[in-house]
């Protein structure tokens, strides 16, 4: 027992020599930290320990991790951060920040007043949202001052390879995915490089509207894509530099590339289409795009698949049919469709700089649509074959995802145009209706 008792004390001090990302995005921020922990004599273990965890604090939703030379004071400043913003009723961003300076210096003054001044050493990288109002920020902490992360920020393990891996591949214009990707790329390079950096990683995003952590099925996709095209794009610079090879050689390497990054880029997107179809598109709410907005997926159940979905149809159908109560009339269609022109007439003009919509003409629309749709998928069932066709045509004009690429002017045109086309062929129909003659009385045959 005494042989293993020393090993097992030494072990709870822990030096904390970790590597923490900070990235400011142009829509959110990104902050990605390792999982090691060095401990023992000499720091001979490695021990795997998450660092950055996300937590709900009163009005705000905290990440904070940190790295300096002894795990267990950051833990408990950290631990100290939680309580005590928990406790308070501060609501924005900026108070936040005022608050946790004092903490940190408190904290040092105070609870670590006992432990050297290595060990009170500490560094955080700190992501914030506010609940309401919805803001978010990211903070980097020197003692016990709070910065703005305005571009890119690392700490923890020193290492110029990491900054200048920064310096070179940061744009101001990042989007949220592309600065996973960068964080990604970069804790790739320090695992490699570091005996003190491993996997896994955590990631966090930072927006108004949400401070979520990436799911580590997720993170281990994206790690594999960061080292595959990273790979392709390193080989393609040395072909690029390579003015000995002949122009029809090297034309051929830059096809091979395009062709293989495009392929790769196929066969990510289809996989990530097939996960979200069976998670449910109306359940994914992600907060960067991984497929391009505007994929038009095709789907090709099977024929089993496609029995079960025209027999979800023909249900559907049925029942929209029983509770008909003369949506398909002819002129209750004219008078919906008049209520969407009149709404669209008005934003039309607030455009050009008139007032605002009237709350009811908006409200007024909005419940004309819901009839409109309700008639379209009942097909043709008081209304004709024609009437239905034209209906459909109209919600896929109506479509806000449905741009044709003529610009937001031209597209409101051209919806305008189609609603016009319906309201015709609609009115067209009603006309044929009230001159059709009349069914002969059997009594009088």
């Amino acid at each position: 027992m005494l042989a293993l008792r020393s090993p097992i004390l030494s072990l709870r001090r822990k030096q904390d020599v970790t590597l923490i990302v900070g990235l400011k995005c142009s829509d959110g921020f990104v902050i990605c930290s390792d999982s090691q922990e060095t401990a023992g004599p000499n720091n001979q273990y490695r021990v795997d320990r998450k660092k950055l965890i996300p937590k709900r604090c009163g009005n705000f939703d905290i990440a904070a991790a940190g790295s300096g030379n002894n795990g267990e004071l950051i833990d408990a400043c950290t631990q100290r951060l939680h309580d005590n913003i928990t406790s308070t009723n501060i609501r924005t961003l900026p108070e936040l920040k005022k608050f946790i300076e004092q903490e940190l210096l408190d904290f040092r003054k105070n609870e670590a007043s006992d432990y050297s001044r290595s060990d009170k050493g500490m560094a955080f990288i700190i992501g914030a949202r506010s609940v309401d109002p919805p803001a978010c920020t990211a903070w980097l902490s020197s003692a016990s001052r709070l910065t703005e992360i305005m571009e890119s920020a690392i700490t923890g393990h020193e290492d110029y390879r990491y900054d200048y891996l920064l310096d070179n591949l940061y744009r101001s214009d990042l989007t949220l995915a592309q600065g996973v990707f960068l964080g990604l790329h970069v804790m790739g390079i320090a695992e490699q490089t570091s005996n003190c950096i491993k996997a896994p990683v955590t990631v966090i995003t930072v927006k108004a509207g949400r401070l979520r952590e990436e799911t580590q099925a997720t993170i281990d996709q994206l790690v594999l894509r960061v080292k595959l095209f990273a790979a392709q794009t390193e080989s393609m610079m040395l072909a690029c530099a390579d003015t000995g090879l002949h122009q029809q050689e090297f034309s051929g390497k830059f096809k091979e590339f395009i062709s293989t990054v495009l392929l790769f880029r196929k066969e990510y997107i289809s996989a990530l289409i097939g996960e979200k179809i069976e998670q449910g598109l109306n359940t994914v709410n992600d907060d960067y795009n991984l497929i391009p907005l505007g994929t038009e997926i095709v789907y090709h159940p099977t024929d089993k698949q496609a029995e079960a979905m025209r027999k979800m149809h023909e249900d559907m159908v049925k029942k929209l049919r029983d509770q008909e109560s003369g949506q398909q009339d002819y002129a209750r269609i004219l008078a919906n469709l008049a209520a969407v022109k009149a709404c669209s007439q008005a934003e039309a003009a607030q455009r050009a700089g008139g007032s605002a919509v009237d709350m009811s003409v908006r409200e007024s629309a909005g419940v004309a649509m819901n009839e409109l749709l309700h008639t379209m998928l009942m097909g043709p069932y008081k209304i004709t074959e024609r009437a239905a066709i034209a209906l459909g045509r109209f919600f896929e004009f109506s479509n806000a995802r449905f741009d044709l690429e003529f610009g937001k002017e031209e597209n409101q045109r051209l919806r305008m145009m189609a609603l016009d086309q319906t309201i015709a062929v609609i009115q067209s129909e009603l006309n044929s209706q009230n001159q059709a003659p009349s069914p002969a009385n059997p009594s009088q045959s």
